[in-house]
């Protein structure tokens, strides 16, 4: 069985971490996938975590959320794990230009793919989306 890491920040956007991970629970049942889920604000915490299961991992699902910004320590661990990356985000970045937001996403350089704009459903798309990946053998 396939072993997956959703990596995203505690009440994102106001949303409640248990609707978060009782879908994606629910979707790696589905697919006959193993998940696991890491929730933190901290990016040394993150890259720790998927460093320390990197090797037992098929592919990392992340929404940087808050962090985005910082990302530079992220991306390169990301990086070393060489394994396929799905980026989440649950708001369109690519509206949000208020409070001098940018709608760039320093992930992507480091993402096999990016999810914006779809609400918690973006988790169950980045779920699917990985393991088609790893389906596919290549990525």
């Amino acid at each position: 069985m396939n072993r997956i890491l959703a990596v995203y920040s505690p009440d994102e956007y106001g949303q409640g971490d248990d609707e978060v991970e009782e879908l994606l629970k629910k979707r790696a049942f589905e697919l006959r996938v193993d998940i696991d889920i890491f929730k933190s604000n901290r990016v040394g915490e993150i890259a720790d975590y998927i460093i320390g299961i990197a090797e037992e991992t098929m592919g990392i699902i992340i929404n940087p959320a808050e962090i985005t910004t910082d990302l530079l320590m992220l991306r390169d661990t990301l990086l070393k794990t060489r394994l396929p990356v799905i980026t989440v985000y649950t708001d369109n970045i690519y509206c949000q230009q208020e409070e001098g937001l940018s709608n760039f996403s320093a992930m992507a350089a480091v993402s096999t793919g990016l999810i914006s704009g779809m609400g918690l459903d973006s988790y169950q798309y980045a779920l699917d989306a990985v393991e088609n990946i790893l389906k596919k053998g290549s990525f």
